[in-house]
């Protein structure tokens, strides 16, 4: 950011200009409507308990693999849904920590 008085460069936290004194008016807007960053503890909790329904990955926004874990739960009295299920269970669980880092905004 640069003073829009004298052009000297500042700081992102500064109130004033250090050469001319003149107050910065830039101020940053929050967006209220941006994702927020995603709990760890509650993903794994998800996870754990309701990943049959695909409750992780709906908290994480894939609603497409949300369904499908749906649909090979309520298909899984057959032997290739549950063992497919298992395998995409287990997949999940090395990747819930990567996603939950992806969810923090990059600065």
């Amino acid at each position: 950011m640069f003073c829009k008085n004298c052009g000297n460069e500042l700081s992102d936290r500064a109130v004033a200009c250090p050469k001319c004194g003149e107050p910065t008016t830039e101020k940053k807007v929050i967006n209220p409507y941006a994702p927020q960053p995603k709990d760890k503890t509650l993903a794994w909790l998800l996870w754990f308990f309701l990943a049959g329904f695909g409750a992780h990955r709906f908290y994480f926004g894939h609603t497409g693999m949300g369904i499908l874990y749906i649909v090979l739960t309520l298909t899984s009295f057959l032997v290739i849904p549950a063992i497919v299920l298992l395998i995409l269970w287990i997949i999940d669980a090395t990747k819930i920590n990567t996603w939950v880092m992806e969810s923090y905004p990059k600065n």
